[in-house]
Parts: structure tokens; sequence; C-alpha cells
């Protein structure tokens, strides 16, 4: 009788769970109740925590952004509960409802002014904190404003002087004397 030796290769894989794993899974079978109770116990023994939830969100819309993909509106929102800065709750809101898909602003500034009867000054401390959030260069008027955003938000201020010459060139028609 031959023998035939063979050699065969097998992957498995398995996951090992130890106690510890298996407790910080606990709250995933837990309802929404015991969730918001052991939220507030953490709360109320530890004084570094402070539960502030925007106007528009309740304890279950905030439980569900977390488990789900976040809109950025959802994102601006955490933001904004953690921003220490004053501000008017109405008109971030306002604000960060009125922003396209895309994080731009979606009317004219003249506009904003008219609709919420503020001041350009109040008006822009405010868009100063929207534009403060991440995304760098969310609630801009255009994609150059974004640009400039951005610049500015990471202290590029040389760069902010170029790039607002090489537009003004570029409204003037004088693009002719940019190139070699």
């Amino acid at each position: 009788m031959k023998q035939k030796m063979q050699y065969i290769q097998t992957l498995k894989q398995t996951l090992k769970l130890n106690q510890k794993l298996l407790k910080s899974l606990d709250f995933l079978t837990d309802n929404i109740d015991d969730i918001n109770k052991v939220v507030q116990q953490v709360l109320e023994t530890n004084p570094f925590l402070e539960l502030k939830s925007p106007k528009n969100y309740d304890t279950q819309q905030f439980i569900e952004s977390i488990s789900n993909k976040r809109s950025l509106k959802d994102d601006l929102y955490l933001q904004l509960s953690a921003c220490t800065r004053p501000y008017n709750e109405d008109l971030m809101d306002y604000l960060i409802e009125s922003l396209d898909d895309s994080g731009f602003l979606s009317y004219p500034i003249d506009q904003y002014l008219t609709d919420l009867d503020i001041d350009r000054e109040m008006l822009d401390a405010h868009l100063d904190i929207l534009r403060s959030f991440e995304p760098n260069g969310v609630g801009a008027a255009d994609a150059i404003d974004s640009i400039i955003i951005q610049l500015k938000n990471n202290a590029l201020f040389k760069k902010i002087v170029a790039l607002s010459n090489l537009i003004q060139r570029i409204y003037h028609n004088d693009i002719r004397n940019m190139l070699p």
C-alpha cells in the first residue's frame, strides 16, 4: 500500500473575549433608560463632565447620532455644545440650519442681517464661531472664501495676502502680467 503525504493549509479566525471586554460590551444590551441612568451617574460622579446637548436635540436623537453616521450639521451641533465662547443659541441654530450640504452659507450676508434683524458685528461674531469649527472652511460664502478661512484658521496670513492679490488681478483681467 502506497502512502502519500499531503500538506493542507487551513485558515481559521477566532475571537476570544476576556471578562473585561465582555463587561465593556454590556451596555449594548441595555435600553435607552438604562443608558441614560449610567450617563447621569457618570455626570454626577465626575465634576469635570457636563452634558450640554443642543437645543434641537433630545436624548434619543443624541444617542442615535452617536450610533449612526453623523451629518455635517450634527457634527456642527456637537461642536457648538462644546463651545466655550458666548453665543446666541437661536442665531447659531439658524446659521447651521442654513448651510448647504457642502457647508457653504445658502444666502447672501444681507439676507441674514434682514432675516435675523441683527447688525453686521453680531453676525460676524457668530460666523467667526461657526468658521472655527471642523471641517476647516465651513460657513464660507463660496469656495474662495472657504480657502481664505482655512488659511486664516491655520495662521497662514502671508498666503492670504498672496491669494487676495491674485484674486484682484484676476478680477481686473490683469492675468497677462502673471504669465511668463
